[in-house]
């Protein structure tokens, strides 16, 4: 890891010489270019194994000025004790502060309510900007009666969270290249912030995939309507242009929708080689999902690589 030395002052107004390493400057550089900082972030740790996933992801979005907040619910009754889940947040945070980052430990003990709903409140008591955690990939079914704390968490709070499933990797420099989903205009907003919040990338693609859309038809043997792909066109040429404005320069794609949208989008992120998944939600409960149908949970099940879910839209 290449690294740098850079002053920085301590408490009692003394300077002193902190050594903080490449990327973490490159961050500091695209930040200052978008104009996004971020002067919080929670990373929601549930197990020993996240740390080395987890960490380097938090690492990857963090300054040297950011506060990042370890955060573990310690539920009663589970086969493990305070002192395993105090050990669990400090070595988490020991690992970010050998990266010259700041990092507080934090172990909640849950006694009412579910871990989703106390994330999201220790979130906004913390002033997080973004949450990262881990993902089991569970789909529908799964995440109603497997308690998907990332599924609910994301119905809970309205904030970017960065969800790294267990058979994901961050890149050491950082997300290089972003595949950014749209769905629709009403999500460039959020969509453009959430890719704000990443390093400076080398590459943005954004894609969306057409929904079928009930068309009128003029032929005799049909009833009226059929379903017919719309058209990406005004959809990417507005993405473009709203993301060129934010200083975020894209190509883009339309996907076939063949295997479905999530599976379109995954797949395209692993044959483009993309760091990271870009992903607007209606931030739906499972149940709501089970019904109604959820994309950004079916990313988040087939995907083998970190997937940002945007913030809730304003629209």
């Amino acid at each position: 890891m290449h690294q740098v030395a850079s002053s920085t002052r301590s408490r009692d107004g003394s300077k002193a010489l902190a050594i903080v390493d490449r990327p973490t400057l490159d961050m500091a550089a695209w930040s200052r270019h978008t104009g996004i900082v971020i002067r919080n972030l929670m990373v929601a740790l549930k197990e020993r194994q996240e740390i080395e996933r987890l960490t380097a992801v938090a690492a990857c979005l963090a300054e040297p000025a950011t506060e990042i907040h370890v955060v573990h619910m310690f539920e009663i009754g589970l086969p493990h004790n305070r002192a395993d889940a105090d050990g669990l947040v400090e070595d988490a945070a020991e690992v970010l502060r050998a990266r010259g980052l700041i990092a507080k430990d934090l172990v909640e003990v849950l006694t009412a309510g579910t871990v989703a709903g106390r994330l999201a409140k220790v979130a906004r008591a913390s002033h997080a900007e973004v949450v990262v955690m881990g993902s089991r990939g569970l789909g529908r079914l799964g995440g109603l009666f497997g308690r998907s704390v990332s599924h609910a968490l994301l119905a809970d709070l309205g904030l970017p969270v960065l969800i790294v499933p267990a058979n994901a990797a961050a890149r050491p420099d950082g997300f290089r290249r972003i595949l950014a989903a749209v769905r629709s205009e009403d999500e460039l907003q959020a969509a453009a912030a959430a890719i704000g919040l990443l390093r400076p990338p080398v590459e943005v693609m954004a894609v969306h995939v057409p929904r079928l859309v009930a068309a009128h038809s003029a032929s005799a043997q049909s009833s009226g309507f059929i379903e017919a792909p719309e058209l990406s066109g005004v959809v990417l040429t507005e993405t473009r242009r709203r993301l060129h404005r934010a200083g975020i320069w894209a190509a883009t794609r339309t996907l076939a929708r063949s295997e479905g949208v999530a599976a379109s989008i995954t797949g395209k992120a692993r044959s483009w080689n993309a760091d990271v998944i870009v992903v607007g939600s209606r931030r739906l409960h499972d149940w709501e999902a089970l019904i109604a149908g959820s994309t950004s949970h079916d990313v988040l099940r087939l995907s083998d690589r970190p997937v940002l879910v945007s913030g809730r839209s304003s629209h």
